[in-house]
């Protein structure tokens, strides 16, 4: 069974079309906006739009709304989704 990490990560991955990612490879702590000498993948926000577009219709929840700091990571987008009780 797939963690949802790996779920995220996976969404992420396949969101923003990253063909030498995997889930296993992709650093769930990575900052997806923060500046490449920081670990960050310098994402812009029309990345932000297509990862926010792909969780929506994965949890079938508006994340439209969602914090930026809940999108900075896989690990935050994570949390996110357990405190609204969508992971399941």
């Amino acid at each position: 069974m797939m963690t949802l990490e790996t779920r995220v990560a996976t969404l992420v991955i396949e969101a923003l079309e990253l063909e030498d990612c995997t889930p296993e490879t992709f650093p769930a702590d990575a900052l997806l906006f923060g500046p490449e000498e920081a670990g960050g993948l310098e994402l812009d926000s029309l990345s932000a739009l297509e990862i926010v577009a792909t969780l929506s219709d994965t949890f079938d929840h508006d994340f439209e709304k969602v914090e930026r700091d809940d999108l900075m990571s896989v690990a935050t987008i994570v949390d996110y989704i357990r405190r609204h009780g969508l992971g399941g």
